[in-house]
């Protein structure tokens, strides 16, 4: 070797996990978090995610230093309560559950057919509501359905009524 050559670092990825569980273990060794260590090796090997570095400490069993990252979690949280820019979680919009199902009038249930022996044409609006009830008792509307739908008007009307509209 001439005076001058530069020697460049191989990138992370051409590093066998030899060499990659050495740096990580040292950097672990030194009390360096998950992030340090990314941010340390990535200025010797290019660009390191703390990802790779979780990843790699969970297949070699290398154990990160949980203290100091609870205390940079902590020191995170700190400097965005003081910035006001903590995150907000969101909560998940309400789940929306039907009211019961409406009384089925005598003169539907007259027409009921069960699952076995609906067919084409038959109004499939299903009669047993929100209650657990073997198959074979589970009973559809029966009446006959309008062209190219699955319920007769009366059902339709029933499914497809906006919040509000009334029985």
């Amino acid at each position: 070797m001439t005076s001058g050559t530069i020697i460049e670092a191989l990138p992370w990825a051409a590093l066998t996990a030899r060499e990659k569980t050495k740096a990580v273990s040292h950097c672990f060794e030194a009390g360096l978090t998950v992030a340090e260590t990314a941010e340390r090796l990535s200025a010797t090997y290019g660009v390191v995610s703390d990802g790779a570095v979780r990843g790699l400490a969970f297949r070699q069993g290398l154990r990160p230093n949980r203290d100091a990252d609870r205390e940079a979690f902590d020191r995170l949280k700190a400097d965005r309560a003081m910035r006001g820019k903590s995150r907000v979680k969101s909560s998940p919009a309400p789940r929306v559950t039907p009211e019961a199902y409406p009384v089925i009038s005598h003169e539907i249930r007259g027409s009921a057919v069960n699952i076995f022996t609906v067919k084409q044409g038959q109004c499939r609006f299903p009669l047993w509501g929100h209650q657990k009830v073997p198959i074979g008792q589970k009973l559809f509307c029966g009446k006959p359905a309008i062209e190219g739908q699955s319920f007769c008007p009366a059902c339709y009307e029933r499914t497809h009524r906006r919040p509000g509209e009334g029985e």
